[in-house]
């Protein structure tokens, strides 16, 4: 991610940042019992998800990256 590398931070830790500011930022949002409540809470585990994914798929090219570096 440019921005944590910009910044001279690990890529978790900035998605760390954003997910503590979402919720101040969501204050105007639906009824918490609404249907648009539900889904927004389901979209934003799964971007939490996906953000895990990247996090783990660019550990492990870093890592054969290294591997391959010492072959």
């Amino acid at each position: 991610m440019a921005l944590s590398k910009e910044l001279g931070v690990h890529r978790r830790l900035v998605y760390t940042w954003r997910d503590q500011l979402e919720p101040a930022e969501e204050g105007e949002g639906p009824p918490p019992n609404s249907r648009e409540a539900t889904l927004r809470k389901e979209v934003s585990r799964l971007k939490r998800a996906v953000a895990d994914k990247m996090l783990e798929a660019d550990f492990s090219i870093a890592a054969l990256r290294e591997v391959q570096a010492r072959r």
